[in-house]
């Protein structure tokens, strides 16, 4: 008797064997027909920013904001960004969410170099803000953590925070915008009570 054939020559019976329909029919690549439940609809939605053009001072603080109507919980958040700045070791940049968290996004990086370009804060792209060289162009870890706004409703007014140390050196941005993905219902994807 060839022991080694039972086994594939059972399964194939009770596959044929199976009614087809619905999810858990089983095959031969999955002879008992595991079901997967799939996790909760996740929408993905993106903000600009407002003060595009905003002139950034020699030295001092330049704030620009965006509002967020919708209701959302914060499943994760990226930050895009685009200023041109002719020394950015000059520079911290901050986003406060609307209820008050701060998350330093960079603090004087990028030595004499110019400009922040395409630039992503991102939790998990593979190279961080502070390894970069100015133009930062493409994703960046922040100098501090995204996930500490995970949680968090997104609704309210949100703001980019810019700081200049030093005078002497200066820019202005060009734009800014928030991608957050979030748990809105199916129907209303942005959020915004709109299917």
């Amino acid at each position: 008797m060839n022991r080694t054939l039972l086994g594939p020559l059972l399964l194939a019976t009770a596959a044929a064997a199976c009614s087809e329909v619905g999810p858990t029919a089983p095959t031969l690549d999955d002879p008992l027909g595991s079901v997967s439940t799939p996790g909760p609809q996740l929408a993905l939605v993106s903000f600009p920013g407002d003060g595009a053009g905003t002139v950034l001072p020699h030295q001092g603080t330049t704030e620009v904001t965006v509002t967020v109507a919708e209701s959302a919980t914060i499943v994760d958040l990226n930050l895009s960004v685009s200023l041109t700045h002719t020394w950015v070791e000059d520079l911290t940049l901050s986003l406060r969410s609307p209820t008050g968290t701060i998350v330093v996004l960079s603090a004087k990086n990028g030595g004499s170099g110019q400009n922040y370009t395409g630039t992503v804060f991102d939790d998990e792209a593979t190279a961080s803000i502070t390894t970069g060289a100015a133009p930062f162009t493409g994703p960046f870890q922040p100098q501090e953590a995204l996930s500490a706004f995970d949680g968090e409703d997104h609704q309210g007014t949100w703001a980019l925070i810019i700081y200049d140390d030093t005078p002497g050196d200066g820019g202005s941005l060009v734009s800014w915008s928030l991608e957050i993905e979030n748990d809105a219902p199916e129907g209303d994807r942005d959020g915004d009570g709109v299917p």
